[in-house]
């Protein structure tokens, strides 16, 4: 895309490794899609590819970090 991606890194399922998730850029014709990514490429179980919201365009800031109370 030529309006680039939004990125961030966190651990989403809980195997204490980084994930990526990639949001579509800013752009009146871009939806508001989300991607998650294992650091090798392979899509995150049940992650992999979702809309942030239906019919939303100009894409999406996306961000992660660490919800829960275990070390």
């Amino acid at each position: 895309s030529t309006y680039g991606a939004k990125v961030a890194l966190g651990d989403l399922d809980g195997d204490r490794d980084t994930e990526i998730v990639a949001g579509q850029g800013e752009s009146p014709s871009l939806e508001a899609r989300v991607r998650t990514f294992r650091w090798d490429g392979a899509a995150v179980t049940g992650w992999a590819d979702f809309h942030a919201w239906d019919a939303a365009t100009y894409g999406v800031n996306v961000a992660a970090g660490r919800t829960g109370l275990t070390p």
